[in-house]
């Protein structure tokens, strides 16, 4: 447990150090890729309530 955060924080100070740019498109990237997963989950959550009814 302790050690994810620590990779957490190093990635941080490392995404820190990065030119501006590069460290939006990361950010960018994750946030769409969380997006995805959370329009994904959703989309699952109204099928099951599809098929219930």
């Amino acid at each position: 447990m302790v050690i994810l955060v620590s990779i957490r924080k190093l990635k941080r100070a490392v995404s820190a150090q990065l030119p501006r740019r590069v460290h939006h498109l990361r950010t960018q990237r994750r946030r769409r890729k969380l997006r995805r997963h959370q329009t994904n989950v959703l989309s699952k959550r109204r099928k099951k309530n599809q098929m219930k009814e």
